[in-house]
C-alpha cells in the first residue's frame, strides 16, 4: 500500500527575487489570507456626513458608489469590527 500524505506546501507561491516573477501572485494570495471575512452592505449616507464616506473607502471595499442631489448610495463590503459604525446608514444588505 501507498501512504497518501498531503503536500505541506500545496498553498506556496513560487517567486523570484531576481526577476520579481510571481510577486502579483503572492500578493493576491497574502490579501486572500490577511482579509477579514466582510460583510456587504447597502448604505445610504447624507451628502453632508462626508467623514463617513471617506471612512467607508479607508476600511472597506466599494463595490458601487452612486452620487444624488442629498445622498451618495454606497454598495460595500465592511470589515466586522466596522460594522456598528455604519449600520444607522445601511438600507438593506446586498
Amino acid at each position: 500500500l501507498c501512504e497518501q500524505r498531503s503536500d505541506p506546501y500545496d498553498s506556496a507561491v513560487r517567486v523570484s527575487a531576481a526577476s520579481g516573477l510571481g510577486l502579483d501572485s503572492l500578493k493576491t494570495r497574502l490579501s486572500h489570507c490577511l482579509r477579514p471575512v466582510r460583510k456587504a452592505l447597502r448604505l445610504s449616507i447624507p451628502v453632508s456626513r462626508s467623514a463617513v464616506i471617506a471612512r467607508i473607502h479607508e476600511v472597506g471595499q466599494v463595490l458601487h458608489l452612486e452620487h444624488k442631489e442629498d445622498c451618495a448610495e454606497i454598495e460595500a463590503r465592511i470589515p466586522p469590527h466596522c460594522l456598528n459604525e455604519f449600520q444607522p446608514y445601511a438600507t438593506k444588505n446586498a
